[in-house]
């Protein structure tokens, strides 16, 4: 099988390209110009010298796009445009694409470009997604979380996003919602007997209603984290699977 990267020259496409190769996939790091697609396939085999890359190659959008799987690797701005540029050879083929277009939402919405409807309708779209998506492994629980909003904070699906997450790793988690006072939500933790509490935030003006939520769980003997933007699901597993 071989994977073709369009746009695949910068950060997100190098570090997709190297750990495909690492598993024996043939990867086409692909690019606007296919001397920039083979010194990045090049950079790669340099970088990792004791790792066998030579599966690894390089060139523009359309080699790429003549894999038997395509990943587009480009900002969410561009994708669109870049996968159009190579359409005749990706019909019928799976096409993954890498570019987030919540970025995008967040961005047009913080400066006013689109209504708080459409907002609200599109994070119910992602949450309807998730709902689909879920899994939940079996095997022992590696214990219990609870995932919520402090009071104040509106946004629900950077929350939702964390209880699928965790629910994936095998987490029993009570998904709360928004704005969960904190007594409230003391209570629960301790009805429950959880392990961790993971609280959402947003909005900067609610950072004094998650101090004091992190600091009355804290008291009840719960493990809190606190996500917030520029932060990934990856690290939240990672935290959370810290003692």
């Amino acid at each position: 099988m071989k994977v073709g990267i369009l746009g695949g020259t910068g950060p997100a496409g190098r570090a997709l390209a190297a750990r495909l190769a690492d598993v024996g996939i043939d990867v086409v790091i692909g690019s606007r110009s296919a001397e920039r697609g083979e010194e990045i396939s090049a950079g790669l085999k340099e970088k990792w010298a004791g790792r066998d890359f030579a599966q690894v190659t390089g060139g523009d959008n359309e080699a790429a796009a003549e894999a038997d799987i395509v990943i587009v690797a480009t900002p969410w701005d561009s994708a669109a445009t870049t996968a159009a540029s190579v359409a005749a050879p990706l019909e019928g083929k799976v096409v993954i694409s890498m570019a987030n277009a919540l970025a995008r939402v967040g961005d047009e919405w913080s400066e006013g470009r689109i209504s708080v409807a459409v907002e609200h309708r599109l994070s119910a779209i992602c949450e309807r997604v998730l709902a689909r998506i879920a899994v939940h492994p079996r095997g022992r629980p590696r214990g219990v979380a609870v995932v919520c909003t402090p009071p104040g904070e509106e946004h629900s699906l950077p929350a939702a996003m964390a209880a699928v997450c965790l629910r994936s790793d095998r987490w029993q988690v009570h998904h709360l919602g928004t704005q969960v006072p904190a007594a409230d939500l003391v209570a629960l933790l301790r009805a429950v007997r959880a392990d961790l509490l993971v609280l959402s935030l947003c909005h900067p003006p609610t950072e004094v209603a998650v101090d004091a939520t992190a600091g009355a769980a804290a008291e009840a003997g719960v493990r809190v984290l606190v996500g917030g933007p520029g932060q990934t699901l990856p690290q939240l597993l990672q935290l959370a699977g810290r003692s």
